[in-house]
């Protein structure tokens, strides 16, 4: 996934799944992934993560498995 907006105010980012949908912006919460990877969100870093793609809606998707490119 590649991260397009950072609010490091309410500690989220948005990304593209692009294995999803590529025209739609995932809000993610920064604890969603592990300590160690939040420095490296920043717009247009890419993430690797485990994502149940074949979810319908955007509330059914989640992530784990977090790696940085």
């Amino acid at each position: 996934m590649r991260v397009d907006d950072v609010d490091p105010d309410r500690r989220l980012f948005y990304a593209v799944v692009p294995a999803w949908d590529i025209r739609k912006k995932v809000m993610i919460d920064y604890d969603a992934l592990p300590q160690e990877l939040h420095d490296s969100v920043y717009p247009g870093h890419r993430f690797h993560a485990a994502v149940n793609t074949g979810a319908q809606r955007i509330q059914d998707l989640f992530f784990d498995q977090w790696e940085a490119e």
